[in-house]
């Protein structure tokens, strides 16, 4: 029997696979906006990134964070995965701010303290490796440095040492408060900066933010125009939290 393009019509169309929801940034709920300054502090690769745009930035962090800061052999390597495409890609803005941020942090010597995996379970790790995996929207994605930077504090959280991880993915937020680990993105890092000092003018970081968001790893960008807050989901959280610093000046320092 002969199909007509009616018929054809009416047959049932093959599904594709199910589009991955999004993920909202969890939030590090009662985290004081001027940070906990003993909380060993581990930096992931999209935070370094951001602070690659202002020459001034990457200085000025390791001045307020001073001791604390830890970050992971594996975010140091991406970092220089990052700065290798300045040759494939002249003038791409990622390549130019990782190599600012390894000449001011990492050359000739770390002022950031590495870490490797000695510490570090590998049955942890796995398993957080598969739930960052579960909640990306890149399905090629290796998930390397979060993976370590959350096994690795997951690691030093044994003792009464407060952890805390910087870090602008949604998916990292939402597995390492799985495992008890607040999170904090680049303008919650602007804040705390700001927090510090009084000289920094709410403008300008809000400027540095849009530098920062043009930089960051994530694939999603949110428009533009600087008025439009319904930015798509993976900043809308940071630009608000931007804003509200713009706004209301350091009311909650």
């Amino acid at each position: 029997m002969d199909f007509t393009p009616a018929d054809m019509a009416r047959r049932p169309r093959p599904t594709g696979p199910a589009a991955r929801r999004h993920v909202p940034f969890t939030v590090a709920k009662g985290y004081p906006r001027c940070g906990r300054r003993h909380a060993l502090t581990w930096v992931d690769t999209g935070i370094f990134l951001a602070l690659g745009v202002d020459t001034d930035l990457p200085d000025r962090f390791v001045r307020h964070f001073g001791g604390v800061l830890r970050t992971c052999r594996t975010v140091q390597g991406e970092l220089a995965g990052r700065y290798a495409r300045r040759d494939a890609a002249p003038g791409d803005a990622v390549a130019s701010a990782a190599g600012a941020v390894l000449g001011a942090l990492f050359m000739p010597h770390p002022r950031v303290q590495l870490h490797g995996r000695s510490r570090i379970d590998p049955t942890v790790r796995d398993e957080i490796v598969k739930r960052l995996k579960g909640l990306s929207a890149n399905p090629t994605a290796q998930h390397g440095g979060e993976a370590d930077l959350i096994a690795l504090a997951h690691a030093h959280s044994a003792g009464d040492t407060a952890q805390v991880l910087l870090a602008n993915d949604s998916g990292a937020s939402v597995v390492a408060d799985a495992y008890g680990i607040p999170t904090r993105h680049c303008a919650d890092v602007l804040a705390e900066l700001a927090c510090a000092d009084s000289s920094l003018e709410a403008s300008d970081l809000y400027d540095v933010f849009e530098k920062m968001e043009r930089v960051s790893p994530r694939q999603q960008r949110r428009p533009t125009a600087l008025g439009r807050l319904h930015a798509l989901p993976a900043h809308g959280h940071n630009m608000h939290r931007v804003r509200g610093l713009v706004a209301g000046g350091r009311s909650g320092c």
